[in-house]
């Protein structure tokens, strides 16, 4: 029995969605949970893993199309190696006792479907002598997405799941220390006065067929967009500088960053420390968390601080709310909750 695949609904307020790549093409096999397409909405970029496992039959959305949620957007047939199981069993079981010629025609049903059998695990038997060292280590295929995006070599990742399967869990806490220890290398690179073996981020290349090139914007753009656009109408724009003293925030970090890690599973980075000092001074001067409605001020009560983390189609800015009632900890917390998620298109309204 077929299934249909629907645009799913990320949060209450989002009404619809734009099917930005598939993952698979038609005819291929995908396992349940396996990721399907990808998908933008006004509000957050995410990856759909397919409800079921079996054959993509058909893509009833294009890529670039935008739907409104709950719609049919693909269908999945069961895979043949299942339907021939299912219909080799029905067959035996309704074979008479007696009848050779019924007999017959059920044992060469069975000899055909159990070629069909043979033929995929020759054909995965091939799948898996041509992969490479990588695809031998024992991965989801989210593991397997997330270390393709983060250039990670899954054979450098130790696994602690069951035969040294490599867990998501794993996966993330490997980058995270991958990221301490870049860090760490840049810093100290910068303080010889050597800098960063880090390349910087590169921008989309844009082909041009003439002297202009009009590429339409994301749903994701769009919103930005209209908030940069609303933020200069209902909030005053000054910028002003500073230098601030670190030493002693440097020396808390350093102390306690391992522990954190050890002890709470939570990266203590310098942005903990900005939201936590930022959450401090709005509770004193509220007017910084107030905006403009006509000739009147208005005054925010909770404390929302935006983390702004830079995707490669946007920036998306995921946002801690109430963080002037959150301790250190429960900020530094929060911050890495939004911030992985979001970087990985698993972030959720």
């Amino acid at each position: 029995m077929s299934t249909d695949v629907i645009m799913p609904q990320m949060g209450e307020s989002i009404a619809e969605g734009t099917v930005t790549k598939w993952l698979k093409n038609v005819g291929d096999r995908v396992e349940a949970d396996q990721l399907l397409f990808e998908i933008s909405t006004d509000k957050l970029d995410a990856e759909i893993p397919s409800p079921v496992a079996g054959i993509l039959a058909k893509i009833l959305v294009k890529e670039g199309e935008t739907v409104a949620v709950n719609t049919v957007v693909a269908v999945i047939e069961p895979a043949i190696t299942q339907a021939a199981e299912a219909f080799d069993k029905e067959s035996l079981e309704s074979v008479p006792e007696h009848g050779s010629g019924s007999v017959a025609a059920a044992l060469e049903f069975v000899s055909s479907a159990s070629s069909i059998r043979q033929a995929n695990v020759s054909f995965a038997s091939s799948e898996a002598s041509a992969a490479g060292p990588e695809d031998k280590v024992l991965s989801s295929p989210l593991v397997r997405r997330l270390a393709s995006e983060h250039h990670i070599d899954l054979c450098h990742v130790r696994g602690t799941g069951t035969g040294g399967r490599i867990r998501k869990e794993d996966l993330l806490a490997h980058l995270r220390q991958k990221t301490e220890t870049d860090t760490a290398a840049g810093l100290d690179g910068q303080a010889r006065g050597t800098g960063s073996d880090v390349p910087p981020l590169s921008a989309s290349a844009i082909v041009f067929s003439g002297p202009t090139a009009v590429v339409p914007m994301t749903p994701m753009r769009k919103r930005i967009a209209e908030h940069m656009l609303a933020s200069r109408r209902t909030s005053a724009h000054v910028t002003t500088v500073f230098e601030v003293e670190m030493t002693k925030v440097a020396s808390v970090r350093e102390k306690y960053v391992e522990e954190c890690a050890r002890s709470h599973g939570v990266k203590l980075t310098y942005t903990t420390f900005f939201v936590r000092a930022v959450t401090a001074v709005i509770k004193s001067f509220p007017i910084f968390n107030s905006s403009l409605e006509g000739t009147n001020i208005v005054y925010k009560r909770d404390v929302n601080i935006g983390i702004a983390v830079a995707l490669e189609t946007g920036l998306i800015v995921p946002v801690i709310k109430r963080a002037d009632e959150r301790s250190l900890l429960e900020i530094a917390r929060a911050v890495q909750d939004l911030a992985e998620p979001a970087r990985s298109k698993r972030l959720r309204v």
